[in-house]
């Protein structure tokens, strides 16, 4: 399993959205790192195959994800809030910290990901990206040199770019 750095701002935020990401923020200024886990919720009941086919679509076109944080043991994983809508914010279920601004870690993902959205260009001159080693889709280990650089494997990039599906929503 081989990290990798990503600085191609369609290639993060395909990375971001793919469904199971582990991506490390690298602060320029401190060379702190924070590591982060986005996951794509599954459908746990449905009706039938197409509602529930229904439902993960509607979760891909809302950009629906859950936020967890590795912990200081890096064997565990905390629930940090969800990105609904190209939101980020807490729900119940997250740190109370996290409800009211105060949960560092979370307010650093919130910044990240807003700059992700409306001014990409700003979050290279604070932070570095890199992947885990892992496909941001499915979630196996990278092995070929061009997916390790792009942080998604080369079955799952045939799903198609998440970046330009979402200019082309925002235009």
């Amino acid at each position: 399993m081989e990290r990798g750095r990503m600085e191609d701002i369609a290639e993060i935020f395909d990375f971001v959205h793919g469904g199971h990401a582990v991506f490390t923020l690298v602060s320029k200024e401190t060379g702190n790192h924070i590591t982060f886990k986005l996951e794509r919720p599954k459908v746990k009941w449905a009706v039938n195959k197409a509602s529930r086919k229904a439902k993960e679509k509607q979760y891909d076109e809302d950009l629906f994800r859950f936020i967890f944080l590795r912990g200081r043991n890096n064997d565990t994983w905390i629930y940090l809030g969800v990105i609904t809508h190209k939101k980020v914010r807490a729900t119940k279920a997250s740190p109370q910290a996290a409800k009211y601004g105060e949960h560092k870690q979370f307010r650093i993902f919130n910044w990240f990901y807003r700059s992700l959205i409306h001014n990409p260009d700003s979050i290279f001159s604070h932070v570095e990206f890199y992947h885990e080693g892992h496909c941001g889709y499915c979630g196996k280990a990278l092995t070929v040199p061009e997916s390790i650089k792009r942080g998604i494997g080369p079955i799952c990039i045939k799903y198609g770019p998440l970046y330009t599906k979402h200019l082309k929503r925002t235009d």
